[in-house]
């Protein structure tokens, strides 16, 4: 097919491709120069191919018509002709194949060596790759060993927050248990001073009951009206009687003032056990360095939650410590 477009492309007179092809009335077409000027005689050129004599217009065959399909042929054949030169060697001829990595027009030889370019290049990012295969299966060994790492020290946090809060559980336990103690002892002691002053008013209104009851039968007695002995004996049991009865009244005078004992929890730092309470220890992630530790440590430190060093702090709050120490020595129980 190519040769056949070849031989369309060429002119019958110089046998070569056309240049400038112009068209003949006749609907041949030859090339401008040299082939139609040379063949100009007396303003009249006769075709060579059917022998048909025609008039040259008046600028000469210049003014003939291009044969437009000749010169669309003429265009495609170059582009072919150009895509058909190697991009390397520059050499055209018709053995050249698109490069499908760089689409790109190479021959036979150039396009070997382009191709061991490219397995240069494959074998460089193959080996990249694997590299980096490599690391990333380090990298997931130690993700994995860091999560087992991880899960340990969450585990030995958690144990030793339940010491810490079982730790002051059992202060206050033990806090409990004391004071409890106390209120039963004060208990005890007030009741033992109250059933102590009830056996005394108890002999007390014994006594009065008595003096009230002889007192009674002298009042209701009759009034000796014969013999001086008896009158005075009379007298003198009435006058017994009044001052025995003053006596008692004025020794048995009972006091509305007095004191009457109640026990009382005395607890002036319940709030601030409270406040450490609800502020204490804290548990924070602390990320260390690669070149210190690839595993993060879980930290249950104390304070307001501020900044965690690498160093593994205890949980017991110095200041629940102290609270629980006022709570010992200032919560006691009083009358």
């Amino acid at each position: 097919m190519e040769r056949v477009v070849e031989e369309v492309l060429e002119c019958p007179v110089c046998l070569d491709r056309f240049e400038e092809p112009k068209m003949l009335p006749c609907g041949h077409t030859f090339c401008l120069r040299p082939c139609l000027e040379n063949i100009v005689q007396d303003k009249r050129v006769r075709c060579p191919e059917c022998r048909a004599c025609h008039n040259v217009p008046l600028n000469g065959v210049r003014g003939l018509p291009l044969n437009l399909t000749i010169v669309r042929f003429l265009d495609r054949s170059d582009q072919q002709k150009l895509n058909r030169q190697c991009k390397e060697c520059k050499i055209a001829n018709g053995d050249v194949d698109k490069c499908n990595h760089c689409d790109q027009s190479l021959c036979r030889s150039c396009i070997a060596s382009h191709t061991r370019g490219l397995q240069k290049d494959l074998r460089d990012t193959l080996t990249l790759v694997r590299q980096l295969v490599t690391k990333l299966s380090e990298s997931d060994d130690d993700l994995r060993e860091r999560a087992e790492k991880l899960k340990a020290n969450g585990k030995n946090v958690k144990r030793e927050i339940s010491q810490s809060i079982e730790r002051f559980i059992s202060e206050l336990q033990s806090r409990k248990k004391r004071l409890l103690k106390e209120v039963e002892a004060l208990v005890a002691t007030e009741t033992g001073s109250l059933q102590r002053e009830q056996g005394e008013i108890e002999v007390k209104m014994a006594a009065l009951t008595i003096h009230c009851q002889v007192a009674s039968e002298i009042c209701e007695k009759d009034f000796p009206l014969e013999g001086r002995r008896e009158i005075q004996q009379f007298q003198n049991e009435m006058l017994s009687l009044t001052q025995k009865g003053r006596y008692l009244i004025q020794s048995n005078e009972i006091s509305s003032d007095k004191v009457r004992p109640t026990i009382e929890l005395t607890n002036r730092d319940e709030n601030v056990v409270l406040s450490a309470i609800s502020k204490f220890a804290t548990v924070s992630a602390h990320a260390q360095l690669r070149s210190e530790s690839s595993t993060p440590d879980v930290v249950a430190g104390v304070g307001n939650g501020g900044p965690r060093t690498s160093e593994r702090q205890p949980v017991e709050d110095s200041r629940v410590t102290e609270a629980l120490r006022r709570y010992r020595n200032k919560g006691q129980v009083k009358k």
